[in-house]
């Protein structure tokens, strides 16, 4: 799994030096469940590399005369994707590619009860890679819409830390998840 981290940092590391000969942009989804914002960046006309990061923090709480629960999330994503765009018919372009990123999740559970605490910890990391279909309208030559459609592959690697009133469980943890997702994105090129 190592070599996918390195290919991951090596894509993202090579995007300044392609982006010296071509356009670059800023890009960001406008679907309520994801808050990625993207890079794009035109090598030319049929081809575009795109890098992207997402980070979400989800706090929660609710306490009671004797009781209580607090639930928090952190999780954040970064990767670089590379497209091909198909001919373009009246600003329609269609575009095929794969995106492949960093993923890195943590939890953290608390209850209280008035038989006692439980808390539960867990720390997930690894890879995610997602072939793409999309199709992108240009309303100008700088500004497109996108719409897109992924199968993704998560593989997940980390540990899970239960305390059940003092008594400390560790445990490995491994998760693997695939399934489909769609985007709309708005990109502007400067």
């Amino acid at each position: 799994m190592n070599k996918v981290y390195l290919l991951i940092i090596a894509g993202c590391i090579a995007i300044p030096s392609v982006s010296v000969a071509s356009d670059y942009g800023l890009g960001v989804s406008i679907k309520s469940s994801d808050v990625s914002v993207y890079i794009p960046v035109r090598v030319n006309e049929s081809l575009f590399v795109e890098p992207y990061f997402r980070y979400s923090i989800f706090d929660s709480s609710e306490f009671g005369v004797s009781t209580g629960r607090e639930d928090s999330s952190t999780t954040y994503d970064f990767g670089v994707g590379l497209f091909k765009v198909l001919n373009s018919i009246n600003g329609l372009s269609p575009y095929y590619g794969t995106r492949i990123g960093y993923l890195s999740s943590e939890n953290d559970n608390q209850n209280r009860f008035t038989t006692g605490d439980w808390e539960y910890k867990s720390t997930l990391r690894g890879f995610i890679i997602s072939p793409a279909l999309g199709v992108k309208y240009s309303f100008h030559e700088n500004i497109s819409i996108g719409f897109e459609a992924e199968w993704f592959y998560r593989d997940l690697d980390g540990d899970t830390v239960t305390n059940s009133n003092g008594t400390v469980t560790i445990s490995d943890r491994s998760q693997t998840s695939s399934g489909t997702n769609t985007k709309i994105i708005i990109r502007y090129f400067y």
